[in-house]
């Protein structure tokens, strides 16, 4: 991963990433606190993009590789209005955000039934890899390799490895 972070309000505020997953799927993420506050995720492919507004957003987006005609981009909007009932549920939701109480009831409900919970402490572990080596890339002006191993330095590389 290729990390570059600014500081515009406060120490790195604004980081850009640049990482390549192990299948070869390119991904960028952009997280600006120094910004207007959005918080999108999109998923964009060579057959379509799928994108989520968390604070606009009633269902997630799907759209194909070609510009949509008029019937299409009704449907969807008509596809919109049904999302009604969603939307009183996020109106009604703490923070209005209904995942909230979704992701309590499924991690009370594991320790209830002694099944493992998920996310868990590897996947923690794993996430902390990745920004300990988006830092040393930050720091560095390097391609950074995240290192799983416990107590291991992040492994800073040569930029071509990223093509």
């Amino acid at each position: 991963m290729f990390a570059d972070s600014r500081s515009m309000y406060s120490e790195a505020d604004t980081v850009a990433l640049q990482l390549k997953m192990n299948s070869g799927v390119a991904v960028q993420i952009i997280v600006a606190l120094a910004a207007v506050e959005e918080a999108q995720f999109e998923v964009t492919g060579d057959r379509g993009k799928v994108m989520v507004d968390r604070y606009r957003s009633l269902k997630v987006a799907v759209t194909g590789p070609y510009v949509e005609g008029v019937g299409k981009r009704f449907k969807r909007a008509l596809a919109v209005t049904l999302g009604a009932r969603y939307l009183v549920r996020r109106i009604r939701a703490p923070w209005g955000q209904p995942s909230f109480e979704t992701a309590l009831k499924h991690f009370v409900g594991a320790v209830r039934d002694g099944r493992p919970a998920s996310p868990d402490f590897f996947d923690g572990w794993q996430s902390l890899a990745v920004i300990l080596a988006a830092e040393e890339s930050a720091r560095s002006h390097q391609v950074a390799i995240p290192c799983y191993a416990a107590a291991a330095e992040p492994v800073v590389a040569d930029l071509g490895d990223l093509e």
